[in-house]
Protein backbone atom coordinates (compact mmCIF):
# COMPACT_ATOMS: atom_id res chain seq x y z
CA UNK A 1 0.00 0.00 0.00
CA UNK A 2 1.04 3.53 -0.47
CA UNK A 3 -0.06 6.87 -0.49
CA UNK A 4 -1.18 8.60 -3.78
CA UNK A 5 -1.58 12.17 -5.08
CA UNK A 6 -4.14 13.80 -7.27
CA UNK A 7 -3.62 17.01 -8.79
CA UNK A 8 -1.70 20.33 -8.16
CA UNK A 9 0.62 20.22 -10.66
CA UNK A 10 2.69 23.22 -11.96
CA UNK A 11 0.92 23.45 -14.71
CA UNK A 12 -2.47 22.82 -13.75
CA UNK A 13 -4.56 26.14 -12.95
CA UNK A 14 -5.29 24.28 -9.84
CA UNK A 15 -3.33 23.92 -6.62
CA UNK A 16 -5.29 21.93 -4.64
CA UNK A 17 -4.35 18.07 -4.44
CA UNK A 18 -6.39 14.53 -2.89
CA UNK A 19 -3.73 12.79 -0.80
CA UNK A 20 -5.42 9.49 -0.64
CA UNK A 21 -3.93 7.08 2.11
CA UNK A 22 -2.93 3.10 1.87
CA UNK A 23 -4.17 3.25 -1.61
CA UNK A 24 -3.06 -0.58 -3.26
CA UNK A 25 -1.68 -1.11 -6.56
CA UNK A 26 -0.70 -3.57 -9.31
CA UNK A 27 0.95 -3.92 -12.14
CA UNK A 28 -0.32 -6.12 -14.69
CA UNK A 29 2.33 -7.72 -17.16
CA UNK A 30 -0.19 -9.67 -19.26
CA UNK A 31 -3.83 -9.81 -19.34
CA UNK A 32 -5.53 -12.24 -21.97
CA UNK A 33 -9.04 -11.36 -21.47
CA UNK A 34 -11.50 -8.57 -22.69
CA UNK A 35 -8.58 -5.75 -22.60
CA UNK A 36 -5.89 -7.53 -24.92
CA UNK A 37 -6.67 -4.54 -27.63
CA UNK A 38 -7.04 -1.32 -27.97
CA UNK A 39 -8.38 -0.76 -24.52
CA UNK A 40 -7.45 2.31 -22.19
CA UNK A 41 -8.67 2.51 -18.65
CA UNK A 42 -8.37 4.82 -15.67
CA UNK A 43 -7.19 3.12 -12.95
CA UNK A 44 -9.79 3.20 -9.76
CA UNK A 45 -12.65 4.79 -11.23
CA UNK A 46 -15.19 1.73 -12.14
CA UNK A 47 -16.94 0.24 -9.32
CA UNK A 48 -15.43 -1.95 -6.74
CA UNK A 49 -17.45 -5.12 -8.23
CA UNK A 50 -15.19 -4.94 -11.42
CA UNK A 51 -12.30 -4.43 -9.59
CA UNK A 52 -9.33 -7.26 -8.20
CA UNK A 53 -10.74 -9.04 -5.47
CA UNK A 54 -9.83 -7.27 -2.28
CA UNK A 55 -8.64 -4.10 -3.80
CA UNK A 56 -10.48 -0.72 -3.14
CA UNK A 57 -10.90 1.62 -6.20
CA UNK A 58 -9.00 4.48 -6.35
CA UNK A 59 -12.22 6.95 -6.18
CA UNK A 60 -14.01 4.35 -3.43
CA UNK A 61 -11.06 4.91 -1.07
CA UNK A 62 -11.21 8.93 -1.94
CA UNK A 63 -15.56 8.53 -0.85
CA UNK A 64 -14.42 6.40 2.40
CA UNK A 65 -11.68 8.76 3.42
CA UNK A 66 -14.22 11.48 2.71
CA UNK A 67 -11.90 13.78 0.17
CA UNK A 68 -14.72 15.02 -2.05
CA UNK A 69 -17.03 17.69 -1.80
CA UNK A 70 -19.65 15.37 -3.67
CA UNK A 71 -19.24 11.83 -4.09
CA UNK A 72 -18.77 12.11 -8.27
CA UNK A 73 -16.28 12.68 -10.59
CA UNK A 74 -16.53 14.37 -14.41
CA UNK A 75 -14.71 14.51 -17.62
CA UNK A 76 -14.10 17.82 -19.81
CA UNK A 77 -12.79 16.27 -23.29
CA UNK A 78 -12.01 18.01 -26.12
CA UNK A 79 -10.34 17.37 -29.81
CA UNK A 80 -6.82 17.97 -30.74
CA UNK A 81 -8.68 20.35 -32.49
CA UNK A 82 -9.77 22.28 -29.47
CA UNK A 83 -6.40 21.52 -28.02
CA UNK A 84 -4.63 23.50 -30.89
CA UNK A 85 -6.87 26.50 -31.87
CA UNK A 86 -8.54 27.56 -28.66
CA UNK A 87 -6.38 26.43 -25.88
CA UNK A 88 -8.42 23.83 -24.17
CA UNK A 89 -7.52 21.16 -22.52
CA UNK A 90 -9.34 17.99 -21.47
CA UNK A 91 -9.79 17.50 -17.66
CA UNK A 92 -10.63 14.76 -15.39
CA UNK A 93 -12.15 16.47 -11.93
CA UNK A 94 -13.31 14.91 -8.40
CA UNK A 95 -15.56 15.83 -6.06
CA UNK A 96 -17.30 18.41 -8.40
CA UNK A 97 -18.10 18.86 -12.09
CA UNK A 98 -16.87 22.49 -13.97
CA UNK A 99 -20.21 24.24 -14.74
CA UNK A 100 -18.02 26.81 -17.15
CA UNK A 101 -18.19 23.43 -19.40
CA UNK A 102 -20.97 22.67 -20.69
CA UNK A 103 -24.44 24.68 -21.52
CA UNK A 104 -27.57 23.76 -20.73
CA UNK A 105 -29.25 21.67 -17.86
CA UNK A 106 -27.38 18.68 -16.30
CA UNK A 107 -29.43 15.06 -16.94
CA UNK A 108 -28.70 12.54 -14.53
CA UNK A 109 -29.60 9.00 -15.49
CA UNK A 110 -29.87 6.15 -12.96
CA UNK A 111 -26.88 3.32 -13.81
CA UNK A 112 -27.98 0.11 -14.84
CA UNK A 113 -24.76 -2.02 -15.31
CA UNK A 114 -22.58 -1.05 -11.86
CA UNK A 115 -19.07 -2.28 -13.51
CA UNK A 116 -18.56 0.19 -15.87
CA UNK A 117 -21.48 3.00 -15.59
CA UNK A 118 -23.78 1.60 -17.91
CA UNK A 119 -27.00 3.54 -18.75
CA UNK A 120 -30.27 2.89 -20.76
CA UNK A 121 -29.36 4.07 -24.14
CA UNK A 122 -32.77 4.95 -26.35
CA UNK A 123 -31.73 7.27 -28.83
CA UNK A 124 -29.43 9.86 -30.37
CA UNK A 125 -30.43 13.26 -31.07
CA UNK A 126 -29.00 15.46 -33.42
CA UNK A 127 -29.90 18.80 -33.61
CA UNK A 128 -33.07 18.01 -31.99
CA UNK A 129 -33.62 15.14 -34.63
CA UNK A 130 -33.77 11.81 -33.34
CA UNK A 131 -31.47 9.32 -35.25
CA UNK A 132 -33.54 6.02 -34.60
CA UNK A 133 -30.55 4.18 -33.89
CA UNK A 134 -32.25 2.21 -30.88
CA UNK A 135 -35.34 1.92 -32.66
CA UNK A 136 -37.18 4.34 -30.77
CA UNK A 137 -39.37 7.18 -32.70
CA UNK A 138 -39.52 10.16 -29.48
Amino acid sequence: MDDFRVGGCEFCQSTSQLLIKNQKFGNVEREDSIFRENFDAIVGLAYPSFAERGITPVFDNMINQKLLQDNLFAFYLTSKMDEEMEGLDSELTFGYYDKSKYTGDMIWHPILHKLMFGIQLDDIKVNGVPMGICGNKD
